[in-house]
């Protein structure tokens, strides 16, 4: 089993909204191709091998991937997400940021 791959500074980048790709198999989770152009200035590949019991906090908008399993060891993992949710950023886990300030959510994402 790989490890998780994070790309550096990544999170830089925002929420980009990208659509989820279904798949075939219900083992499987699914799937957000990242249009390249958005990456080509981060380089840094950062790979952590993760052990059971294991916790690996990250900002939301970090672009990551799963490592290939080639195993025939089952793999699962547990996200969990933290924000005040009356906090005027507040990501409802939506991948984009709907603010509860109308002005400041017309400035970020236009009318």
């Amino acid at each position: 089993m790989d490890p998780i791959e994070l790309l550096q500074h990544s999170h830089r980048l925002g929420p980009l909204n990208v659509k989820k790709k279904k798949s075939k198999s219900k083992l499987y989770s699914s799937k957000r191709n990242i249009d390249p152009k958005y990456l080509k200035k981060y380089k840094k590949l950062i790979c952590k091998e993760l052990k059971v019991g294991d916790a690996l906090l990250t900002d939301l908008d970090l672009v990551h991937r799963s490592g290939k399993n080639i195993s025939k060891k089952f793999r699962k993992s547990l996200i969990g997400r933290y924000h005040k949710l009356l906090s005027k950023d507040f990501n409802s886990g939506l991948n984009r940021y709907i603010y509860t300030n109308k002005k400041l959510n017309e400035e970020v994402h236009g009318k």
